[in-house]
């Protein structure tokens, strides 16, 4: 027999999804526009969170409307995902070119941002539709109304020992899948092990975002410092696409001109990478010294002391869950 949530886990939930959710919504007119960049911005790390949060909570919800109603979610992310990444690489593309005094590389750069430019506007196609899927799906608006009906009083929360168990066990799990990479960090040539440590940052970060007001402080200085980790290694691996990308470009018996213009870019994205992953390992050796995380993990016990009793039993299976929930995006 199926153990029911309990209830403050349920009312807690179910109101941090309605807030994500009506944040997503709120940016649909911005994202069928495309006027404004950045309300593709905003959905899509609303949409993050909002997965994020379905990890602990969609148990809450009746079973038949789980899996519509987190696909829905899973397909808008992505088609955000494209569009935001290709939004990031054309900006880099024309702060080079604003950057670089010299016009031999424009022959090289100019069909190179005319190739974004076109994979944008077929990006934006799949944003549109998935856009106004949300708007007209069943699913969501059955759930953004039951999550409606159970938002809770934001005065006077009091966390339940089994949602001390839960924020607990979430936040350990997250935090163990992120320091398990540092073994790799001071190796610059572990591409992999880096951008799977970024997403780690990415889940942890959100993680500790949700159960925030279990927290006096809310978490503050863990979630700048792990912000600020997982920009540095977001813009590393951006760096790591356009090395990868770059050299397929070269073409032997085309234009000199255009050959020198993706030289010369590739070797800017190679010094901004040893630039930034300098900065990176230094973030890190002081927070190493500091005991950052540690300290961390002391907060936890001392604010969810586990409890060794058959409640435990009963709570999700966090693990297991997110090893079928989460899917591998790289942003």
């Amino acid at each position: 027999m199926a153990v029911k949530p309990d209830q403050c886990i349920r009312s807690f939930g179910t109101s941090y999804m309605h807030k994500q959710l009506k944040a997503i919504l709120a940016e649909v007119p911005g994202v069928q526009s495309a006027a404004d960049l950045e309300c593709i911005h905003r959905m899509r790390v609303a949409s993050r969170r909002l997965r994020a949060a379905q990890t602990y909570f969609d148990n809450s919800l009746p079973r038949k409307v789980r899996p519509n109603w987190e696909k829905q979610t899973r397909d808008l992310t992505r088609s955000l995902g494209q569009a935001r990444d290709l939004d990031i690489q054309m900006q880099t593309l024309r702060r080079f070119q604003i950057l670089r005094e010299q016009q031999d590389f424009m022959p090289g750069i100019e069909p190179l941002l005319q190739q974004l430019l076109t994979q944008r506007d077929q990006a934006q196609q799949e944003v549109q539709s998935a856009a106004s899927a949300l708007m007209e799906s069943k699913i969501i608006a059955r759930v953004g109304s039951l999550l409606s009906s159970r938002v809770m009083e934001e005065n006077g929360f009091e966390p339940s020992t089994p949602m001390k168990l839960l924020a607990n066990r979430a936040i350990r799990a997250k935090l163990q899948r992120f320091l398990k990479y540092e073994t790799y960090i001071h190796d610059p040539e572990r591409i992999l092990e880096l951008h799977a440590m970024r997403i780690a940052a990415k889940r942890l970060r959100y993680t500790l975002e949700i159960f925030s007001p279990l927290d006096k402080n809310g978490y503050k200085s863990w979630l700048r410092l792990i912000k600020l980790l997982q920009e540095q290694l977001g813009a590393i691996h951006d760096c790591d696409v356009w090395m990868v990308f770059l050299p397929q470009l070269h073409n032997p018996e085309g234009n000199n001109s255009a050959n020198t213009g993706i030289t010369l870019f590739q070797l800017n994205r190679s010094n901004t990478r040893h630039r930034l992953y300098t900065q990176f390992i230094r973030e890190w050796d002081v927070s190493r010294e500091k005991r950052v995380w540690e300290r961390l993990e002391e907060n936890l016990d001392k604010t969810y002391p586990v409890e060794r009793t058959g409640m435990i039993n009963r709570l999700i299976n966090i693990e297991q869950i997110e090893e079928c929930h989460e899917d591998s995006d790289h942003q």
